[in-house]
């Protein structure tokens, strides 16, 4: 169920128009009301995020009643109140769509007294037991796939990720740099963006530059990381590309809503697979997330002169990360 957008402007044509057309606009989380008097904005019960265009006094007025107040703004770049975001009306729907998404608050919640996480940024696990199954290629194409209607980050903390033979061409920075900034309280929200790099619409966190940056850091400050950029970027989904260290797995289970454990065929039915899935059951404690186990494919039909990653998305993995998306969300 969509959470609810209500637009006010007295300008009733332009309120109603914006909010036919943000309704319509493909992947767009609000369901969006549109009102064009004060009287009809009081007899609402709230929403998560109000578009205000109206006099400064309204916002003191009217912000108790909702989550967030953004103002509607007929002036680009202007700013008339510094903790309230501006969106400037008259740009294509795109780009207002991608300001209302950019700059909505990301609430907080505790899943537990000492854990708080981003809300609204869902985290995907994927974890396995048993070795070269495909995870970092299902993890990919599952990031490719969400992608097309969703802002997606793919992080990997693996000392030894493969990542320079998989990708010709890997940025100047990575998750090492993170955590030396981190480390040096260097590490600002407007830099943050700047260190992924993208491939095929998916935002990649590029794993350390050498296995000594990591093994002596904790997997919590790995997740801090990664709750970090969620919430300074505003993603929608983190994907979180595990591998088989079980420290990993048991630290982000408290954020994770939903592990996929991939496996081959004749693993699969293994001891060592069940006492995997037994184990997260165990760590998993109260919360309840949904844990899939998924069969990998074969590695078949992938030219030997492209690259694997080129190809993946039309591979049988990336068929599969098709049906694993189009069912992501419900559970």
């Amino acid at each position: 169920m969509k959470e609810r957008m209500v637009i006010f402007d007295r300008d009733s044509k332009y309120a109603e128009e914006l909010g036919k057309r943000l309704n319509d606009a493909p992947g767009f989380p609000f369901a969006v009301s549109a009102v064009s008097t004060k009287e009809e904005l009081m007899r609402l019960d709230g929403a998560s995020i109000l578009l205000l265009s109206g006099q400064e006094d309204d916002i003191e007025i009217l912000h108790g009643r909702w989550g967030q107040v953004m103002l509607l703004s007929d002036v680009q770049g202007y700013h008339a109140v510094d903790t309230v975001p501006t969106v400037f009306k008259y740009q294509p729907l795109g780009k207002i769509q991608e300001d209302i998404l950019k700059k909505q608050k990301r609430i907080e919640t505790e899943y537990s007294i000492a854990e708080k996480t981003v809300f609204r940024c869902a985290f995907v696990g994927i974890a396995s037991p048993v070795g070269r199954c495909g995870k970092t290629g299902l993890a990919i194409a599952l990031g490719e796939v969400l992608s097309q209607t969703a802002h997606v980050l793919y992080v990997n903390p693996e000392p030894f990720s493969g990542f320079p033979e998989l990708f010709e061409k890997l940025p100047d920075q990575n998750l090492s740099d993170f955590l030396y900034e981190r480390e040096s309280n260097e590490l600002s929200e407007k830099e943050a963006g700047l260190k992924v790099f993208q491939f095929h619409g998916v935002d990649i966190l590029a794993p350390v530059r050498m296995a000594e940056d990591i093994l002596n850091v904790s997997p919590k400050q790995i997740r801090e990381i990664a709750q970090d950029i969620g919430r300074m970027e505003c993603y929608d989904v983190v994907i979180l590309d595990l591998g088989p260290d079980v420290r990993y797995t048991e630290c982000f289970l408290p954020i994770i809503q939903k592990l996929y454990v991939p496996s081959t065929a004749q693993a699969a039915e293994s001891g060592k697979m069940k006492a995997f899935l037994q184990w997260v059951g165990r760590a998993s404690g109260d919360r309840k997330i949904s844990v899939e186990q998924v069969i990998m494919p074969p590695l078949r039909g992938i030219c030997p002169e492209e690259t694997y990653m080129e190809q993946l998305l039309w591979s049988e993995t990336g068929e599969l990360a098709r049906k694993l998306a189009a069912g992501l969300f419900q559970y």
